[in-house]
């Protein structure tokens, strides 16, 4: 084992706490956070995307501004895609979603009424799969958001 590159804390203190990894469209290699818990914990919008290249071990921040990542990969047309676990990790909140950042840096986001999602897959016709439903009680409640749900992998279309 050899460590390649060491990521900084975040900009509250907190550890990065790398959860994903894709290859992007220039070979390099991508990590997603989800952010650490010291300090207070890392705010919604605290997560970032870095890019390391695999030769040299050279590590810059790619993206920033997403809240507890837990998935990342790209499509055919060189779009980012990460999955967040939440919206909002202050309240525990369920409710997460995927953001799409296009090459030219335009974000949008997909299937905000994911719960709990993690993961992301993109086939090569643009496709976007995600796991939903990823973290949930021993015994689901019936009532909203979890309406007696189980783990799902759901197509985000339209």
């Amino acid at each position: 084992v050899s460590v390649l590159a060491i990521l900084p804390n975040n900009n509250v203190g907190a550890q990065a706490v790398p959860t994903s990894l894709a290859i992007g469209p220039d070979h390099a290699i991508y990590v997603g956070e989800l952010g650490g818990e010291e300090h207070g914990g890392t705010p919604a919008g605290g997560a970032r995307v870095w890019r390391i290249n695999p030769r040299t071990g050279a590590l810059s921040q790619y993206a920033s501004g997403f809240t507890h990542i837990d998935g990342i990969t790209f499509g055919p047309d060189g779009s980012l895609y990460a999955t967040e676990l939440t919206r909002d990790p202050t309240f525990q909140n369920p409710y997460g979603d995927v953001v799409r950042v296009e090459p030219d840096g335009t974000r949008i986001r997909m299937g905000t009424k994911l719960v709990f999602p993690a993961g992301v897959a993109v086939d090569s016709s643009g496709h976007v799969f995600v796991n939903n439903a990823s973290t949930l009680p021993a015994q689901t409640p019936v009532a909203p958001p979890f309406f007696g749900m189980h783990g799902q992998l759901v197509e985000l279309t339209g």
